[in-house]
């Protein structure tokens, strides 16, 4: 029997919202064997703060990032990627301020990703308006394939 083609990922963006299952997919990178040249890239999304202001117009929102979420939010990703990553391994970490879907598949391009890897469900801050979780949203307009890493479930039989 000939082999198949194998696939050659070089660029891997996993998004972290230090869940336990983003944890899982972090640890699902670490063991697909993505050592050598490859690029590991983690990204976390924090929201940004809205401040709603009237100036006789009529109400105005304006967003802007939350500085010490995000300065918070690097220390915990560069921790959380010296822990399953270590030294041998290519990697970065990323923090923007948005919405988390937006912000990963706008990730995604920017590193040109050739895969994401993604828990099912994590932890979720989407305001009430965005139907839809953030692993569907970004499988619908990913510029790559996504890899979705599903809960942990208990096995029987």
């Amino acid at each position: 029997m000939k082999a198949g083609p194998t696939l050659q990922f070089s660029r891997v963006l996993i998004p972290i919202d230090f869940s336990a299952e983003s944890t899982r997919a972090l640890k699902t990178a670490a063991n697909l064997g993505l050592e050598g040249g490859r690029n590991l890239l983690l990204v976390h999304v924090v929201g940004p703060i809205y401040d709603l202001r009237d100036y006789g117009y009529g109400p105005v929102q304006r967003r802007r990032p939350d500085q010490g979420m995000m300065r918070h939010a690097r220390q915990r990703l560069q921790a959380l990627g010296r822990r399953h990553l270590g030294p041998k391994r290519q990697w970065r970490c990323v923090v923007r301020s948005g919405t988390a879907p937006r912000q990963i598949l706008k990730a995604a391009e920017e590193f040109r990703a050739d895969l994401l890897i993604m828990p099912t469900r994590g932890l979720s801050h989407a305001p009430a308006t965005e139907v839809g979780s953030t692993a569907e949203r970004v499988v619908r307009h990913a510029p790559c394939p996504v890899l979705v890493v599903p809960k942990r479930t208990s096995r029987k039989g």
